[in-house]
């Protein structure tokens, strides 16, 4: 088969002493297992043929054994090769530049992956069974183990959906069910948790088929860390967790952004006559510009000279469809000049009601389905 190109070993220099003394030396494949071998490495080689067959290319795998070290998938190991072994000039330095970022992660955490698991309960202030942290991070995907986090991310799931829901009953009592449900929904997307989860090195830890990891994947483990907290620790320790990370995510947020409303206009509306109020009548308020393309109009929606909402728009009907939403926000308790969500010590002191729920469309609307998305 001739010689090949061994750059790729370069990684690990402790292990990859070649020959002829630096990363592009070329030497044969019994060379190279005859290096591996000094140390005990199984070795499985890889060959591929790139550049029309012009190069031969060579990856390799290093199984999971008692020392730690995690076996690289089959995806991993293409898109490996594929990066590495192409004529250079085609690559960009953003792609190189994520790979050796990753690289150097998974070489340190094939030699630390004990103390990573230690040190990822420690930085969160949590104390974890070490043997439920483990089973966290393991994909049903990855086909080396024999136990995968699904039945810990359906207790962290199920924990976190019932805390999030209660929590939002307690902070917006005014707001309707389906509002509550909608922005849990959105806490608990794969989006979301995915996000939460990287940014405390999740993905780092986690044993999947396939990389780079999805969404799901993360999102999953992430879910079954919380339940794996609930097992070792208590729920309410769990929901304690929830909170600080997950709920904090609508800091800052217009809940309205979260909730789709087809016709606020005839929500409104529908929301007074179901209470037997009056008749809202929308007004315009002023208007700027409206022989130019940056028309400007302020509509009010008045209840016996009341005013409920007001908003902007570059046209009447714009105006006042932002009317009848600052109307609903004033209805449902999300003024945007509203209190903060209670966080830290304040969090710490609530007493939720896990089992109450709030009014429902059909209890506070006289034709919801009409006006929902």
């Amino acid at each position: 088969m001739g010689s090949i190109t061994a750059g790729i070993y370069s990684k690990y220099p402790e292990y990859c002493k070649l020959p002829k003394g630096d990363s592009s030396s070329e030497t044969t494949i019994a060379e190279l297992e005859t290096i591996f071998g000094r140390f005990g490495i199984p070795v499985e080689v890889f060959v591929r043929d790139v550049l029309e067959r012009r190069l031969q290319c060579l990856g390799f795998v290093l199984y999971g054994d008692q020392n730690g070290f995690v076996k690289c998938t089959e995806g991993e190991l293409k898109y490996h090769l594929n990066l590495k072994f192409r004529d250079f000039s085609s690559q960009t330095g953003y792609e190189f530049h994520q790979y050796d970022k990753h690289c150097a992660q998974f070489e340190c955490l094939c030699r630390n992956y004990d103390s990573e698991i230690y040190s990822f309960g420690k930085r969160l202030g949590e104390e974890f069974n070490e043997n439920l942290l483990r089973t966290a991070f393991v994909d049903r995907s990855d086909v080396e183990s024999a136990d995968s986090n699904e039945e810990l991310a359906s207790t962290g799931s199920k924990l976190a959906v019932t805390y999030i829901k209660a929590y939002l009953r307690h902070a917006y009592p005014g707001l309707p069910e389906e509002g509550i449900s909608t922005i849990t929904e959105h806490l608990m997307s794969d989006q979301v948790l995915s996000y939460v989860a990287s940014n405390l090195g999740v993905p780092d830890l986690i044993k999947a088929e396939n990389w780079p990891f999805s969404e799901e994947v993360i999102a999953n483990s992430f879910k079954a860390v919380i339940g794996a907290l609930a097992e070792s620790q208590n729920v309410s320790r769990a929901e304690l967790f929830v909170q600080d990370l997950v709920l904090t995510q609508l800091i800052g947020r217009d809940l309205f952004e979260l909730w789709d409303i087809v016709n606020p206009v005839g929500l409104i509306q529908s929301i007074f006559n179901k209470q037997g109020r009056g008749e809202l009548e929308p007004r315009l308020l002023w208007e700027a510009g409206s022989d130019t393309v940056v028309s400007s109009y302020m509509v009010g929606f008045y209840e016996n000279k009341k005013l409920i909402g007001k908003g902007f728009g570059e046209s009447v009907p714009i105006a006042e469809e932002m009317a009848a939403r600052d109307a609903l926000r004033n209805v449902f308790g999300l003024k945007l000049n509203r209190p903060a969500l209670p966080f830290g010590k304040e969090g710490r002191n609530l007493n939720l009601d896990l089992t109450k729920l709030n009014a429902s469309m059909a209890q506070i609307s006289s034709s919801p389905q009409q006006q929902l998305n």
